[in-house]
């Protein structure tokens, strides 16, 4: 089973994701409303989930300061950015996917990087 952290300030998109894995025992999702309460839940040295999927437009920690972050304490944690700018920011994500996105792709996307980052830590 793969753990998601799933930061996303829009409730209804927060809710998009909650239907669409919920039932799914390939993954648990623990969903948040910025990325402050993702940082507060990852108070080890370890990583508490498989991957992190963020959008920028949170408060007070918004997507790329929790990607900093996150990156800071768990190098290898896979992050993937979703967001609707028409510039594409300035990251450090290892995937960025522009809204609107396909969300009945997102299962093959997870699977991918992971499989991704698991043959670069091999390696």
């Amino acid at each position: 089973m793969v753990k998601i952290f799933i930061a996303e300030g829009d409730q209804l998109t927060r809710e998009l994701f909650w239907d669409f894995f919920d039932g799914n025992s390939d993954y648990q999702i623990s969903l948040f409303t910025s990325g402050a309460a993702v940082l507060d839940a990852c108070p080890g040295k370890n990583p508490p989930c498989d991957l992190v999927i963020t959008c920028i437009a949170m408060f007070p920690v918004n997507g790329l300061e929790l990607i900093e972050k996150l990156k800071e304490r768990f190098p290898r944690l896979p992050i993937i950015l979703i967001s609707g700018s028409i510039e594409k920011p300035e990251h450090h994500a290892d995937l960025y996917l522009e809204e609107p996105i396909n969300i009945e792709e997102l299962p093959g996307v997870i699977q991918k990087l992971l499989k991704q980052k698991a043959a670069t830590q091999a390696a």
